[in-house]
């Protein structure tokens, strides 16, 4: 986590995860992706999956700016900390 968190590009992870979250990045900064990040998704994983990837990164990135938008308060870290799974 500390890795991903910390301002700056991402290194010493998986190369995979370093990619995920430059292409996190590229769609909540720009909307889109940039050609090089495409490329080496679709280079990784292929065309369906980098699609899916997109989508669900895109709609992560929609359920971020709804949530900003409405105002709903960020769980704390604590309440975050007591729970067993996602659900």
């Amino acid at each position: 986590m500390e890795a991903l968190t910390a301002d700056g590009p991402v290194a010493g992870i998986d190369p995979d995860i370093v990619l995920i979250a430059r292409m996190a990045d590229d769609i909540a900064d720009r909307a889109t992706l940039g050609e090089d990040l495409l490329e080496a998704a679709i280079e990784r994983w292929g065309v369906d999956n980098t699609r899916k990837l997109i989508l669900m990164l895109s709609w992560f990135n929609l359920v971020n700016r709804y949530e900003s938008a409405c105002r709903v308060p960020s769980d704390s870290d604590e309440k975050l900390a007591r729970s067993s799974g996602p659900i």
